[in-house]
């Protein structure tokens, strides 16, 4: 009789993928992702789908509970406090610094036969009040964007210099929560007179 061949081994086959009802089927592979869209997926959910390098790496840094500038869960929750009683603390200023601007300018209407000079130091005394009224409301964007980006809803996140990309200091933003900048980036923003 003719020698028979040894029996083959069945060659390795991948994990099972794991399917959804949209075709979309992905699977980890010697810790590469690897993405296989189905035939019932349009390109549109394809490109939805997809995920890049990049993302499974914020992904994991996610995981192990630190955003982009290295903050923790727990730190972000502090600065989200510190912005918010700013923010209410605030709130409370613009509004007492507003009704006051309006009760001068009542006032003001009601004393048409005031001295000039008062008149003047009244006016005077009323436009500052609203300059700082104005100063307020735009260190309140600062504080709502900040809060923002904690919640990941602006970019770069939060902790992040927006004119560098890289982490601004743990020390400036527990002096100034709402910080855009990092220290060195702020000066030089200043010398250029922005």
């Amino acid at each position: 009789p003719p020698p028979t061949a040894a029996p083959q081994p069945p060659p390795a086959t991948p994990p099972p993928p794991i399917h959804s009802t949209t075709g979309y089927t992905s699977r980890f592979a010697a810790g590469v992702f690897s993405v296989d869209f189905g035939p019932k997926l349009d390109t549109g959910l394809a490109r939805q789908a997809e995920e890049t390098e990049a993302e499974v790496v914020a992904a994991g840094k996610k995981k192990r509970g630190r955003n982009a500038a290295g903050f923790t869960a727990t730190e972000l929750r502090n600065f989200r406090t510190l912005l918010i009683r700013k923010r209410a603390e605030l709130l409370g200023d613009v509004t007492s610094m507003e009704s006051e601007a309006l009760r001068t300018e009542e006032t003001n209407l009601a004393n048409l036969t005031e001295h000039m000079a008062d008149r003047g130091t009244d006016n005077y005394e009323q436009e500052f009040t609203l300059d700082l009224v104005q100063k307020d409301r735009e260190l309140l964007a600062e504080i709502n964007h900040a809060l923002a980006k904690i919640d990941g809803k602006e970019d770069p996140p939060y902790g992040i210099c927006e004119g560098t990309g890289q982490p601004i200091k743990k020390e400036r933003l527990e002096v100034q929560p709402w910080a855009r900048f990092s220290v060195d980036y702020a000066r030089k923003l200043e010398r250029s007179g922005r």
